[in-house]
């Protein structure tokens, strides 16, 4: 007698393996979009982080970012070889080679034929008479700063040079800024999305995430912000709110009610007071007191919102003058925070701190007057040619937190 088989020898794959696949498929996408794609085209590298992060976690994803950093800074040396030593940093809409001057000798740059002039600031706000600025010698006076962008009262407020601070990588330059305190006001605007704060935001931050249309007629620039809440829960006030509590012993930059602007570390340098109405914390000090800190060279991740100081990579920093006088920002490519830190020290920062990092979030725009009659009414130009986000971020909802000029009133 034949007994017929009633089930089927052929074991049935299980869904659970399907999902590991397709989940392990996903991942090493993930992982080729953080350090492939942006080692090729840096300007996705922050972009192609902030999806990672949701995934593995901002541990891993800083740890892969620093493998794309280590390709990036290869690709830079090849392409460094093969143009002639051609520079990878360059002035927004100049087309001559910049030529940097090195930390080193701060010989006088030459000024560059094609600089772009400055405009007068067509508003009429009546600005505050110029102080007497106390006795005080520039040690940047060697750099050949360049007028830039807007004027106001027929002064240059804003200035620009070029410095060169790592000799072991030719092709790093880190452009500077330096920006005139008692012409000019520092403002601080949270954005949409972050920093994350501790409860929600009340209606007395109008026009979140943008710079208010009623500042637009005194607007001068505007330039990124810090780190995102996630990577280190850095302290941010604005207009008496606060966001995120601040911490000790933490690079700050403050403003206070008469205009005053400092920056220092959180509790030393920076004293809670309640005539501080915003304030931005960000890292440990680059510079303090004229020095370079002993922080710029610690591995640790955990004092660098995750990132480590030896990575090369785009890089802004904010430093200000012993006078506190002139804000100056810098902005870096294949830029370490050591180099950062003797750049904003050559272009006389007495105490500086490090701003955000990568490709993408390097922003420092100038405004002038639109008289097209179509458009925003006014014409956003970002700084250098390389900075490829869109000029008018900041007139439209920012996700990320961000600082603007205006004229002092």
């Amino acid at each position: 007698m034949r007994f017929s088989r009633s089930h089927s020898t052929k074991k049935k794959p299980h869904g659970w393996r399907f999902f590991f696949v397709g989940a392990g498929i996903i991942v090493l996408a993930a992982i080729s979009a953080i350090v492939v794609v942006p080692a090729v085209a840096p300007s996705a590298a922050g972009r192609s982080a902030d999806i990672l992060r949701a995934i593995i976690g901002p541990t891993a994803v800083a740890q892969l970012e620093s493998v794309s950093f280590r390709i990036q800074d290869v690709i830079n040396q090849y392409r460094y070889k093969i143009s002639g030593g051609q520079a990878q940093i360059s002035w927004n809409a100049t087309s001559q080679p910049i030529a940097p001057t090195p930390v080193s000798t701060l010989a006088v740059a030459e000024p560059l034929e094609t600089i772009v002039p400055p405009t007068a600031l067509a508003t009429s706000v009546e600005v505050s008479p110029t102080p007497t600025a106390p006795s005080y010698s520039d040690p940047s006076s060697a750099l050949g700063w360049q007028p830039y962008g807007q004027m106001v009262n027929g002064k240059a407020v804003l200035e620009r040079a070029l410095v060169t601070a790592d000799p072991t990588r030719p092709y790093e330059a880190v452009a500077l800024i330096r920006m005139d305190l008692t012409q000019l006001q520092l403002n601080i605007m949270p954005g949409i999305k972050d920093p994350v704060p501790m409860g929600d935001i009340p209606e007395t931050i109008p026009n979140q995430g943008t710079v208010p249309p009623s500042q637009w007629n005194v607007l001068v620039a505007a330039f990124n912000g810090g780190f995102k809440a996630i990577h280190g829960k850095y302290g941010m006030m604005v207009d008496n709110v606060t966001l995120i509590d601040p911490i000790d012993r933490i690079a700050t930059v403050a403003v206070y009610k008469n205009g005053d602007v400092r920056i220092g570390v959180w509790g030393t340098d920076i004293i809670p007071s309640s005539d501080i109405i915003a304030y931005r914390q960000n890292c440990p000090p680059l510079i303090e007191n004229g020095q370079i800190t002993k922080y710029v060279d610690n591995p640790s991740r955990q004092l660098w919102g995750m990132t480590q100081a030896a990575d090369a990579t785009w890089r802004t920093g904010l430093g200000i003058t012993q006078d506190n006088r002139h804000l100056i920002y810098g902005v870096g490519n294949a830029t370490t925070t050591p180099s950062l830190a003797s750049a904003l020290q050559a272009g006389g920062a007495y105490w500086a701190m490090q701003l955000d990092i990568n490709s993408g979030y390097e922003r420092f725009i100038t405004y002038q007057p639109n008289n097209s009659g179509t458009g925003l009414p006014l014409t956003p130009q970002p700084l250098l040619s390389e900075m490829k986000s869109d000029p008018s971020v900041y007139l439209t909802p920012s996700d990320r937190d961000f600082f603007y000029m205006t004229v002092r009133q």
